[in-house]
């Protein structure tokens, strides 16, 4: 499991700060093409392609442009972030051509056939393809069928658009790491920018300056373990309507050998917790517990709050979204749900130590110690 830490700047002066614009900007001008150009390749060979030639880039008018906005290492690394969100909505849309064909009347021959070709993504693939049990190639007239069933799923569903892409900056391209003389900040990044490094004769060299900005840090960040990767995120975090938005660097951490040791010191003292799950009372235990008894006057307290500024606003004739007032009370409410869900349960698995955890009327018990797991890395507060 893999953590990702929005860190903010620490003191970045405003030129700094336009250089890292300046920097996501050119990621997201470029990334358009580059996912025009992976979804031609998924129609035409049936998948999407991380390994582009520079051939191939170069016989592209799209991906020539991209790569003259950003240059070549930038361009592998978009193609990477693109091919995966690409690939992960593919995913969600196999999942729906499934319950489409498990939900219609076709004989059961038809059914397995299609959902074979949906269970290695064939869709439009042109090269035959043969069922593994019986040496038997799907026919054509199933084919067909299948690319009817997914460009229907595919005219349901609004493709990713990047737009708003946050680029994730590999090493490359970022380090991350304490500072070489600084001492008041306890870690910088520095991300080559789109300016290129001045030499002493006053040309500009072949290699990009590196912007340098202090992170500011935070005590859950600094104690809880993991291996720090040396891929950040470069993250506008609050835009809205042409407004920018605050610049922070995603930093990740990979918390797989923590949360191991966590799951292994975990002794449960009961095998299952049922929890109700209420509004008065946040949860209830068979015991008789009561958990979160505040819980519903803080719910009304942040709906007053949200829902009388939206009153107001709309009567002013401003959209809520448009307000800074509306988003930093839509943010408080998340943050206080996140932030007291998470401290009743770790309060409540440390108390009960259970070893399953299942909801009022729900069969499958979750495992606590993956609970924790999450609990932990989302940054829930502890009681």
């Amino acid at each position: 499991m893999k953590r990702c830490d929005h860190l903010p700047l620490l003191e970045a002066n405003s030129g700094k700060i336009r250089a890292l614009r300046d920097v996501l900007r050119a990621f997201r001008a470029a990334a358009p093409d580059v996912a025009a150009d992976q979804w031609q390749r998924f129609f035409v060979t049936g998948r999407f392609n991380k390994m582009v030639p520079a051939e191939e880039e170069a016989c592209s008018a799209r991906l020539s442009r991209s790569k003259a906005i950003i240059g070549a290492v930038r361009m592998q690394m978009l193609r990477y972030q693109v091919v995966s969100q690409l690939e992960s909505f593919m995913a969600n849309r196999a999942n729906d051509f499934r319950n489409a064909v498990m939900s219609s009347s076709i004989d059961d021959a038809t059914r397995h056939q299609l959902l074979v070709v949906n269970k290695i993504h064939a869709w439009f693939r042109r090269d035959p393809i043969v069922m593994k049990e019986t040496d038997e190639e799907i026919p054509d007239d199933v084919r067909r069928l299948a690319r009817s069933i997914m460009r229907g799923m595919l005219a349901r569903h609004r493709r990713p658009r990047f737009h708003r892409l946050n680029p994730w900056i590999d090493r490359r391209q970022a380090t991350l790491g304490p500072a070489d003389r600084a001492t008041h900040a306890p870690l910088w990044v520095g991300i080559r920018g789109m300016a290129f490094e001045t030499g002493k004769n006053g040309r500009p060299k072949k290699i990009q300056a590196t912007i340098k900005v202090p992170l500011k840090s935070y005590a859950y960040f600094e104690a809880r373990g993991g291996t720090v990767a040396k891929t950040v995120q470069l993250i506008e975090r609050g835009a809205d309507c042409g407004r920018p938005g605050e610049i922070v660097i995603g930093v990740i951490t990979d918390m797989e050998e923590p949360f191991a040791k966590s799951r292994a010191a975990y002794q449960p003292l009961h095998q299952e917790l049922t929890l109700d799950l209420g509004l008065a009372t946040m949860f209830a235990t068979p015991d008789g517990d009561l958990l979160g008894r505040a819980w519903r006057d803080q719910l009304e307290r942040h709906d007053r709050r949200i829902s009388g500024l939206a009153r107001a606003l709309q009567k002013q004739g401003i959209r809520p979204n448009q307000s800074k007032r509306y988003r930093a009370r839509v943010a408080a409410f998340r943050g206080f749900l996140k932030t007291e869900v998470g401290r009743v349960l770790n309060r409540l698995i440390a108390c009960k130590r259970p070893a399953h955890v299942v909801s009022s009327g729900s069969t499958s018990p979750r495992p606590v110690s993956r609970a924790v797991s999450t609990a932990s890395s989302r940054g829930w507060g502890t009681a």
